[in-house]
């Protein structure tokens, strides 16, 4: 009799025990500072805040990709020729450059590194206070072009 009701009993413990949360890499951790990218006056976009230097060498490394709608912008204290690099990436991706509330420039699907190849590395052409990066396809879905307006506003840090 017992052994017919072993099973049973394992079953409603295993539904009675809380789910374990999902470990989560601190690669994939969002960052903890969050603010809006406003382009060309029309396109309002969520985006995680890249400020401390081991933010920036993070990125969005290890995250499986990005939803519509949403970023990371990198921030400079001042303009400079900015380099960014593909390492840790699994999904392609669209750079802004950004100076003085201006897009410089912008690069277009740059690719993740594929199995046993060198992650891509990209320099800003002019130098960029801001560098937003987004979702592959960004650029040519909002339409965006060099000149367009780019406001970057930065919420205050969490705890």
């Amino acid at each position: 009799m017992l052994v017919r009701l072993l099973p049973a009993l394992l079953l409603a413990l295993a539904l009675a025990a809380p789910a374990a949360a999902p470990a989560q890499s601190p690669l994939i951790t969002p960052l903890t500072t969050g603010g809006t990218v406003l382009l060309g006056g029309r396109l309002a976009l969520r985006v995680e805040v890249a400020l401390t230097e081991d933010e920036k060498a993070r990125g969005l490394s290890g995250r499986t990709g990005l939803s519509p709608g949403t970023g990371m912008v990198f921030v400079y204290p001042e303009p400079g020729f900015r380099s960014m690099w593909m390492l840790g990436m699994r999904f392609p991706l669209d750079f802004l450059w950004i100076r003085d509330g201006r897009i410089v420039d912008l690069f277009e699907n740059i690719p993740p590194p594929r199995e046993g190849e060198s992650p891509v590395s990209v320099t800003s052409p002019e130098p960029a206070q801001h560098i937003l990066e987004l979702p592959a396809g960004s650029i040519r879905a909002y339409r965006l072009r060099r000149g367009d307006t780019a406001e970057v506003r930065v919420n205050h840090k969490t705890p």
